[in-house]
C-alpha cells in the first residue's frame, strides 16, 4: 500500500503546523531574548546604512499613519494639560480649545527649566507638563491667541486691562 502524499506526520493540517511554529518561536524569543537583544544591536551597527535605509523605507509607506497618530496624542495630551489650567482664558474667559494657547508666567525662566530636560514643545513638553502638575500650575497659564499677543506686544496696556492675570 502506498501512503499518501498529503501525510505530514503529526502536522496533518496546515493550521496545527502554524499554531506550533508561532508558539516554538514565541518561546525561542522569550528565552533568547538576551542574545536575541545583543545580536540585533551588533547587526545594526555593522550594517549602519542598510538599517537605517530599511528603517526610512518603513517609515515612508507607514508616514501618514504616524503622523495621524502622533497629532491625535498631542492634541490629547494638549487637552489634558489645558484642562488642568481650567480650560479656559484666564484674562477674557475664551474656552475655545483651538483659540487657548499655553502661556509662561515667568517667560524665559520656564523655557531655562525646559531647555535642561529637552522637552521645549510638543508632546515632550506636554508630558512634562503632566508629570509635573505643581510646576504646572504656578509657571504656565492658559491665554487665548489674542489675549498672548496682547500681552507680549503691549504688556502694559494688557495687564491695565486685566490686572488679575499673572
Amino acid at each position: 500500500m502506498m501512503p499518501s502524499a498529503s501525510t505530514n506526520g503529526p502536522f496533518d493540517r496546515l493550521e496545527t503546523r502554524k499554531e506550533y511554529m508561532r508558539g516554538y518561536l514565541q518561546q525561542y524569543r522569550h528565552s533568547n531574548r538576551l542574545r536575541l537583544q545583543l545580536y540585533g544591536r551588533k547587526w545594526r551597527q555593522q550594517n549602519r546604512d542598510r538599517y537605517l535605509a530599511i528603517k526610512r523605507r518603513s517609515y515612508i509607506r507607514r508616514r501618514d499613519i504616524a503622523l495621524a497618530y502622533a497629532r491625535k496624542r498631542r492634541l490629547e495630551l494638549q487637552k489634558r494639560v489645558f484642562s488642568m489650567l481650567g480650560g479656559c482664558c484666564v484674562a477674557c474667559g475664551d474656552a475655545d480649545f483651538y483659540h487657548l494657547k499655553l502661556d509662561h508666567i515667568r517667560g524665559k525662566r520656564l523655557c531655562a527649566r525646559l531647555e535642561r530636560r529637552s522637552a521645549t514643545s510638543g508632546t515632550g513638553l506636554y508630558i512634562w507638563l503632566i508629570n509635573h502638575p505643581e510646576f504646572t500650575l504656578r509657571e504656565a497659564q492658559l491665554l487665548c491667541h489674542n489675549c498672548n499677543q496682547m500681552k507680549s506686544l503691549f504688556p502694559a496696556q494688557f495687564y491695565r486691562h486685566f490686572p488679575q492675570v499673572k
